[in-house]
């Protein structure tokens, strides 16, 4: 097994040793293995490499994270695979390297095996074509082709070296030079009908790339011995106006980062030769572009000053830099100290430590935008809990500033707890109310057993009472007298059962409608005729305001509710008082009104009313079961109408009011 590793191990080493990249084998900051390329790329031999610490080769702003992520990778930890970072050279330079990091056994260990590029020539041509883009923002400033064209010379030079430069014009027919940098100016024209490198990047409008002059058929010799060209079309509109043309004395001069940059300088000068082709469209579109800015900046500037969130800008210090007007009134900046102010000024103490902790992770090793939440100080002195966008800033690729936006969550916090309160009430009155009908149940079923127990003997004692008053001898005063006042009991309490047998009929959507025709005149004054020995006994009188109307009813059930009103009217009203009776038609449906000036209801019992045993007390008045009203109101509403009542408080009064539709369909009955 042991030699089948080593094998296995030698293998792996052949491997690395022939990569094209560095490779480096480390456990933990000890490096063991390293192969050639990279002793070429730092300078260094192998047993000089093997001896020093790998924190040692890295710049040291990259170490802190370098060592981090070793150490926890060692510790099988998740830690970034691919990132850039500087090594030093033996030489001192500075070299851009990006690391392809995996861990593997090595001996027996825990190691990170490491694939090392080097990215200077990347970074290189980077920095360069960051370089071209800066300068060619000159051409911006230039107002005459001949400064266009120095001008593109200078970039040039800048961009790829002391080499031939020439630019070239058409004009008509051919190709003219304009200027040229390195070689003697020629009076040189080439018709574009004829050989040359640069009228072929005319003719075909596209980049010429020849690595070797000697072998190309339209190469025309000029006052340079040139091995290798690079002839690039600046276009316009379609059409080639000039040509780049950059020339060396060496073969395969030229790589693909030189055509990307000349090619981008070329665009960059077919720009400016088009706006100065078209002064007026330029001009235009400068205003044009002028107001675009203005607009954004002044949107953003609008944005920012009213939106309702806390924007702040901070250095790295913590130093605040920015605030909008929010974040003034919300944590009471003076605008003549604010900017002298640190954000951690705001920061309650036990926030302190989180927030510096996520401080430091804001380096170059993160460079991401998070959000948490903490509390800040407001103007008042309160905590006021908020949720944090932090969003870093950059130039050139490091961080400048960090940018705060913060939203204060104090109401979402409000609403969240309420809507849990909500829910949690909610939850308890569908509880409550599954109670509820469980009782009603209950009741029902209690009321129709104890109704149905109570009508047999009921029946049975009332029976017998006849007997007994047949029996007994009429001058037996007396017992008359007392047999009157068993038999008024017992007709009381078979009210009572029928009320409740009623009452639980209608619950129970047990009672049909025996609808008729029915003049309502008659039919009041058949209630009123009925009703005159009761309110006699109580010298009261029925004031009746009657329609002649004809409306589809019950005649029996209306009728049984105009007698509840009128003696529920009579017995809470004093002695030789008026009741009014208003029937009237209105529009489809017929009014009934009972008004009486009696005790009057309380605003409290008015919920309570039409309910069966609604517990009203009123004073001098025997209580009453409260089940008249509350079939009164079943007998309504399966005329589809609908009743109520109304009071202006003790003894002022009621009026109880019940309406029913006209005309009911065959469906309804």
């Amino acid at each position: 097994y042991l030699c089948r590793l080593q094998e296995s191990e030698h293998k792996l080493t052949m491997i690395l040793g022939e990569a094209l990249d560095g490779v480096s084998v480390n456990v933990d900051r000890r490096l063991v293995y390293v192969n050639q390329a990279l002793c070429n790329m730092l300078g260094y031999t192998r047993e000089e490499l093997l001896s020093m610490d790998v924190l040692d080769l890295h710049a040291p702003e990259y170490r802190e994270g370098v060592k981090e992520y070793t150490s926890m990778r060692q510790k099988r930890e998740a830690a970034p695979s691919r990132y850039v970072v500087k090594l030093l050279r033996k030489d001192g330079a500075q070299v851009d390297v990006e690391y392809q990091v995996s861990l593997i056994d090595w001996m027996g260990e825990t190691a990170s095996l490491t694939y090392v590029r080097d990215v200077s020539e990347r970074k290189r041509f980077e920095v360069t074509l960051q370089t071209l883009h800066e300068s060619a923002l000159a051409f911006n400033e230039i107002d005459s082709y001949e400064d266009i064209i120095e001008e593109s010379l200078n970039i040039l030079e800048k961009i790829v070296g002391y080499r031939y430069l020439t630019f070239l014009r058409v004009e008509e027919e051919a190709l003219v030079t304009a200027s040229t940098r390195g070689a003697p100016v020629l009076d040189l024209v080439l018709p574009l009908s004829g050989p040359g490198i640069t009228v072929r990047a005319v003719r075909e409008k596209k980049t010429q790339q020849v690595n070797d002059t000697s072998i190309d058929p339209d190469f025309v010799k000029g006052s340079t011995d040139s091995l290798s060209e690079l002839a690039v079309p600046v276009i316009v509109e379609d059409d080639v106006w000039a040509v780049l043309n950059v020339e060396s004395q060496e073969r395969d001069a030229f790589t693909q980062e030189d055509l990307i940059l000349v090619e981008t300088l070329s665009s960059h000068v077919s720009s400016a030769v088009s706006r100065m082709m078209d002064q007026e469209n330029r001009v235009k579109e400068a205003l044009m572009y002028q107001r675009m800015i203005e607009a954004s900046e002044k949107r953003y500037r609008t944005l920012v000053e009213s939106s309702p969130d806390l924007i702040i800008e901070h250095d790295l210090e913590g130093n605040i830099v920015f605030y909008n007007e929010a974040a003034e009134r919300f944590l009471g900046f003076d605008p003549d100290t604010s900017i002298e102010m640190n954000v951690l000024d705001v920061v309650p103490p036990e926030y302190l430590g989180e927030l510096e902790e996520r401080s430091r992770k804001r380096g170059t090793w993160d460079m991401g935008v998070f959000s948490y939440e903490l509390k800040l100080i407001n103007a008042s002195g309160e905590l006021v809990p908020v949720l944090i966008n932090s969003t870093p800033i950059q130039e050139n690729g490091t961080v400048k500033s960090i940018l705060l936006m913060i939203r204060n969550v104090s109401e979402y916090k409000r609403l969240q707890n309420e809507r849990t309160e909500a829910l949690l009430d909610a939850r308890e009155a569908k509880i409550r109310a599954e109670e509820a009908e469980k009782l009603a149940q209950l009741k029902t079923r209690f009321m129709s057993t104890a109704t149905h127990e109570l009508r047999t003997p009921l029946t049975v004692i009332q029976g017998y009472l006849e007997l007994l008053k047949d029996t007994i001898d009429a001058n037996t005063e007396s017992a008359n007298q007392y047999l009157e006042i068993v038999e008024r009991n017992t007709m009381r309490l078979n009210k009572l059962t029928d009320d409740l047998l009623e009452q639980q009929r209608l619950e129970e959507k047990r009672v049909k409608l025996d609808l008729e025709e029915a003049n309502l005149s008659q039919l009041v004054n058949e209630i009123i005729d009925e009703m005159k020995p009761i309110l006699e006994t109580r010298n009261q009188r029925i004031d009746l305001s009657c329609d002649d109307a004809v409306a589809t009813v019950d005649r029996v059930r209306v009728g049984e509710v105009l007698v509840n009103l009128v003696d529920n009217a009579s017995k809470f009203s004093p002695k030789d008082s008026v009741i009014t009776l208003d029937v009237a038609a209105v529009g489809d449906v017929v009014r009934f009104s009972v008004v009486d000036h009696g005790v009057g209801i309380r605003e409290e019992d008015m919920d309570k009313l039409f309910t069966p045993f609604p517990g009203i007390r009123v004073k001098g008045v025997k209580d009453g079961t409260g089940l008249g009203l509350s079939i009164c109101k079943g007998i309504v509403e399966l005329h589809g109408g609908e009743i109520w009542a109304e009071s202006g408080g003790p003894g002022e009064g009621s009026t109880f009011t019940f309406t029913i539709p006209m005309r009911r369909g065959e469906d309804n009955a």
